[in-house]
């Protein structure tokens, strides 16, 4: 559960790093969808794994 929960703070915040890296080049709302939806499919994962 622990590891699960420090995965997903580090998935966060590499995404984070990525939009702040990436804003100049790239629209920030695409950035923050794609972001979005694979932090969201990472903790289905391991939600599906807990179950």
């Amino acid at each position: 559960m622990k590891y699960s929960a420090a995965t997903a703070i580090l998935i966060n915040g590499s995404c984070w790093t990525l939009e702040m890296l990436k804003s100049a080049y790239s629209p920030f709302r695409v950035i923050l969808k794609s972001c979005i939806s694979r932090v969201s499919v990472n903790l289905i994962a391991i939600i599906l794994r807990l179950m």
